[in-house]
């Protein structure tokens, strides 16, 4: 049975993969083949691939809003004040 893999998809894309059906013991879980797997369908893996571009885009944008947050730090951080850049030193 083919599944869509969204795990890793930020960084190696969506993975359409052949699989077995999860167990009834653990429906959550889908073992890939040897040591892969993915954990928590709808999360990590999909059983359409509709489904999986969906979850894909929402890590996307969850990933944006991190780096917006990171570069807002980082522009306030102000090494022109000298006391500013020792005040942890005193």
């Amino acid at each position: 049975m083919k599944f869509y893999v969204t795990k890793y998809a930020l960084t190696s894309g969506i993975e359409e993969v052949e699989a077995n059906e999860p167990s009834p013991t653990s429906p959550k879980f889908l073992s890939i083949g040897g040591f892969h797997s993915a954990w928590g369908e709808g999360k990590q893996w999909h059983r359409d691939l509709e489904s999986a571009v969906k979850r894909a885009e929402e890590m996307r944008g969850d990933k944006i809003a991190s780096l917006k947050k990171a570069i807002a730090r980082l522009e306030k951080i102000d090494f022109g004040d000298i006391h500013n850049i020792l005040k942890d030193k005193k």
